[in-house]
Order: C-alpha cells, then structure tokens, then sequence
C-alpha cells in the first residue's frame, strides 16, 4: 500500500510542476464535471468520489483505474490543483455571481453549457469548434461578454422603439419608461454600505458601550480630547 501512495504523491509532485493551464474547450469540459461534483456534494450523493476522479483523469490525462490506487489525499491533492490551475484569471463581471436563479430551458440536456459556450464565439466570429476550443480561456470569456452585451444593447434599441418601452397612466395623465431588463453582468453592482462611527458628542450621555462591537462604538473627537487636556493643565 505504501508503494502506492509513494507513486500517487510522485505523481502529485510532477504535477504541480507540469500541468498546464488549460485551453477554453477543456475548461468547459472540466466546468462541466466540477458542477457535477458541487451538486453531488450538496445533495450528499455517492457519487462524489468517482466524479472527483473523473475531474482528475480529464484534466491530467491519466486512467481513472490509476487514480483509484491513490489514497484520497493524493486524489484530492490533485483535483484541487486542477480546479486552481483552471480558474479564470480576469475580472470580468459575467464571472461574478448571479442572486437570479438559473431556470433550465425544457430543452436543456447533459453538457449544455459547453456547447452554448462555444455557440455564441463561432457564430459571432465565424470560426470552427477547435479553433474556439484552443482559446485562452481569459479570451474566451472575455469576447462571450462582448458578445452578449451587443446583443443586449441591440435589443435594447429595438425595445426603445416598441410601445412596450414605455407606460402611460391615463388617470394622471402621465407616464414613464420602461426599460428593457438588462442581465446580471451589465447591472449596477450594489456594494456593502460603509460602516461609520457615530461620534461621542452626538450620542446621549451615560450610555454604556461596552456590550457593542468595536466597529459600531462612537468615535471621541480629537478636538474633544484636547480640550479635556487642557481643562486638566490650567484647573478651569
């Protein structure tokens, strides 16, 4: 057994040094897997560990009957080494996460998402599924945004000319746009409200803080600590 592991962190070993980062259409392959394995992580399904063994084989090339001889530490080694090696590198916003709920299309199916991917590239520039496939994956993702938002702002124009675009209120006699929903990507990102500091002065007198966290204690003015200073100095 101890040979087996000797080879498995050998191959770790190896690894680390020698694996590439990969190009789109395997990334999209190794996406694929890797939602397949949060899923079964999520729903506590006996899947897992042939899934994480799948992610390993295609991302290394190596039988998955080889990779069963591995203690899990080593096989998991290197499923973490590949999900890292393969993380987009850019900060785009179509990376960033969506609070909207993905609703699968009734005509959805298995692996999808690869294909759809690879879809909007070539139809947009014309070019063959390899050569999609042999993409930078920063690239990649980067022209899919462009693609997506052209087409969000061509619809939006179209929208701009419809009834639908805007809302009249005969009782008021007025009206309002109606602004075509844009996707996630292209909305404002709403950011955590900056956490300030009340100061002392403005706060009742006598009030014990010492319960509340540091960050939500009233701050004491400079100018309020002078003066207390030189109230001590003179004896006024």
């Amino acid at each position: 057994m101890s040979y087996v592991i000797d080879i498995g962190t050998r191959l770790l070993l190896w690894a680390v040094g020698k694996f590439r980062r990969p190009k789109f259409g395997k990334f999209l392959k190794l996406e694929d897997i890797k939602y397949k394995i949060f899923q079964a992580a999520k729903r506590k399904e006996e899947t897992f560990p042939d899934l994480v063994v799948s992610y390993i084989s295609a991302a290394f090339l190596i039988p998955s009957s080889i990779i069963e001889k591995f203690s899990w530490e080593v096989t998991f080694s290197l499923f973490l080494l590949g999900v890292t090696k393969s993380v987009p590198n850019a900060d785009l916003p179509l990376l960033k996460p969506s609070k909207k709920k993905d609703e699968k299309a009734e005509w959805d199916y298995e692996g999808r998402m690869k294909y759809l991917n690879v879809h909007i590239i070539s139809s947009a520039y014309g070019w063959t599924i390899e050569y999609v496939n042999k993409l930078d994956i920063d690239t990649a993702l980067a022209l899919i945004q462009e693609i997506l938002t052209d087409e969000q702002l061509d619809r939006e124009f179209l929208w701009s000319m419809s009834e639908n675009s805007y809302i009249y209120n005969p009782k008021t006699k007025s009206g309002k746009a109606n602004p075509l929903e844009r996707p996630y990507f292209m909305m404002t990102q709403v950011k955590d409200p900056k956490v300030e500091k009340i100061p002392a002065g403005m706060l009742p007198a006598g009030v014990d803080y010492s319960s509340i966290p540091e960050a939500f204690r009233p701050r004491v003015k400079h100018e309020e600590t002078n003066t207390e200073n030189q109230t001590k100095t003179t004896g006024l």
